[in-house]
């Protein structure tokens, strides 16, 4: 078995951390252990807090009121820093829900925990904002990708970036994502 991420060594690649921020954040970060099916966030709420996913998976989704069927938006695994993007930053309601595909080990830090961190130690700002800008050039890579790429290449490139999700997620969610049919993704992994 892998060993778990460490999240000072994910904080670590955006920035130093020093031994006080470390201490500090040991302090205020709540580990959880949760099952697979638990919903994080309902659309409507203002989100409370930003999760590290040191074991386990999850996905974001809307429900398409017209189609009546979830539509992902989002998938995280072990490692990453996961968060409703449309609203937490700004502490407005989010359009997403949350929700874990396998039982999950997080690390959460509330808003007002995440401000007061970045206040007395501005390092952890700098981390923070990279942190967004990585989260946001792979959310635009992906948007990018579903709207110019023919299907075979995103399913090709998503197989490449995160292999992991196809041992996770339903055909249906993956297909979601991508923006094509269930029966489309599955013919494409019955291709290769």
């Amino acid at each position: 078995m892998e060993d778990e991420p460490n999240i000072f060594d994910v904080l670590a690649a955006f920035h130093p951390v020093s031994r006080e921020l470390r201490e500090h954040l040991n302090k205020v970060l709540l580990s959880r252990t949760l099952k697979k099916g638990q919903v994080l966030l309902r659309p409507g709420r203002v989100p409370a807090q930003a999760w590290f996913i040191q074991d386990g998976a999850a996905r974001a989704y809307v429900f398409d009121d017209r189609k009546g069927e979830q539509v992902s938006v989002w998938f995280w695994t072990g490692g990453d820093f996961m968060l409703a993007l449309d609203s937490f930053c700004r502490q407005l309601p989010t359009s997403f829900y949350i929700e874990l595909l396998e039982d999950s080990t997080l690390l959460s830090l509330s808003y007002s925990q995440l401000e007061e961190t970045a206040e007395r130690f501005p390092a952890f700002r700098h981390i923070e904002r990279s942190i967004m800008e990585a989260c946001l050039h792979r959310l635009y890579r992906h948007y990018h990708a579903r709207a110019h790429l023919p299907a075979k290449a995103r399913f090709e490139k998503l197989m490449g970036e995160q292999p992991w999700l196809f041992q996770v997620a339903p055909v249906k969610d993956i297909a979601s994502f991508l923006g094509m049919y269930p029966d489309t993704l599955s013919r494409l992994r019955g291709e290769r």
